[in-house]
């Protein structure tokens, strides 16, 4: 996985969209991007490891990343999705 770069997808639940769950991520190092079903949520692999607690050097995307406690209201899933590629 890149090193420098990595992108999920936080999917709100029936509970969101919450803008405290937006402040979260952008308080530990996250920028973030509406969507039309949650967020963009973007930060260097250290900042992903740090804030879910795993180990994504040799990861194969799809990853799903367990949803953190507090969020789970708002936030149904969050997904590394597969890297598109481009022909």
């Amino acid at each position: 996985m890149e090193p420098d770069y990595v992108e999920a997808i936080l999917e709100w639940s029936a509970g969101g969209p919450a803008p405290e769950t937006r402040a979260w991520f952008v308080q530990r190092g996250f920028r973030t991007m509406p969507m039309r079903v949650g967020l963009l949520i973007s930060a260097d692999r250290a900042t992903f490891e740090r804030v879910f607690g795993v180990e994504l050097r040799d990861a194969d995307p799809p990853v799903e990343l367990t949803v953190p406690l507090g969020l789970t209201a708002a936030v149904a899933s969050i997904v590394i999705p597969k890297p598109r590629q481009f022909h």
